[in-house]
């Protein structure tokens, strides 16, 4: 196999992109999980376990598997089950396909998506567990859903692959209007988007909710999830304070909608989960959206 060309060597990250059960299986301890980075902890040459064929062996750090007694190693350390090396790749060969945005699905039956898409959801959720967010990854649907906890409460966030490089985030308000108020809802949603540079909010009529949506580019800067995160929970903290104010508290759309556009003008430091109070940190994400929104006129 073509994996098997690769040159494997100690300590190098690779990816785990085969995850189909084996009956080798049986034999490790714990397995890695697909897209999940590991380091290489040993390269021996082996003999696979499931097909008889010679194949290249690795040991990974932090997973150590079964010793086989039926092996008479040539080093009195390689006795230990490994991993066929087939079933991952180099993180140097993922970063050289991201620079030139090519997709890649050979070896990767279980999953549609191109690699570097399958890495960024994964890599996704990881960011998300690490802050205890509930939260569901579909890697073969491409979509990653997520409950955010706001200042105003919480908002239920999904990340969808849109094909190529592109994503799209949407973040809804978990509180229904009336039909009778649908009028006023759209109203103040125009009013809402005419202070943004491209499209940010919409209704969904079918459920009577509000949300906000916005388009960005696949990147693998490992800040980049924070970055989607914080600038969602901005826009959809943007739209809550109007947006109640005109269903709870009667106020017309034009006076809900002043309500932020004043709290905006005030310069008020952007509703994030951590450290609001560090405007530089508040440049580094809105920058770094900005920089990767699709539909803004300076990113088209």
């Amino acid at each position: 196999m073509m994996k098997q060309k690769m040159k494997w060597n100690c300590g190098e990250q690779v990816l785990l992109i085969d995850d189909q059960r084996r009956p080798s299986d049986d034999k490790m301890n714990r397995m890695p999980q697909l897209g999940e980075v590991c380091i290489i902890r040993k390269v021996l040459k082996s003999t696979s376990y499931d097909t008889g064929e010679p194949c290249v062996g690795l040991y990974l750090e932090g997973f150590v598997n079964l010793l086989d007694d039926d092996v008479i190693p040539a080093n009195s350390d390689e006795s230990e089950h490994c991993f066929e090396a087939e079933r991952f790749v180099p993180l140097n060969v993922i970063q050289q396909l991201m620079d030139k945005e090519t997709s890649w699905t050979t070896d990767t039956p279980s999953n549609p998506h191109a690699l570097p898409v399958t890495i960024f959801l994964r890599n996704f959720g990881d960011h998300l567990k690490g802050r205890d967010f509930q939260h569901q990854v579909n890697l073969a649907d491409g979509i990653v859903r997520a409950v955010l906890p706001g200042r105003f409460g919480e908002f239920p966030l999904t990340i969808n692959y849109k094909g190529g490089v592109r994503f799209e985030a949407i973040c809804e308000i978990p509180i229904r209007h009336t039909f009778t108020q649908r009028t006023r809802v759209w109203d103040l949603l125009e009013l809402m988007n005419q202070r943004q540079q491209i499209r940010l909010y919409e209704a969904d009529l079918k459920r009577d909710l509000v949300f906000v949506r916005f388009p960005f580019l696949l990147s693998n800067n490992t800040n980049f999830p924070d970055s989607v995160l914080n600038y969602s929970i901005h826009i959809v903290n943007r739209l809550y304070r109007p947006f109640t104010k005109l269903i709870f508290c009667g106020h017309t759309p034009k006076e809900a909608a002043q309500i932020q556009f004043e709290i905006d003008e005030n310069d008020e430091v952007f509703d994030r989960f951590e450290n609001p109070k560090i405007p530089e940190d508040e440049e580094t994400w809105r920058d770094e959206i900005s920089k990767l929104m699709t539909g803004r006129p300076e990113n088209n």
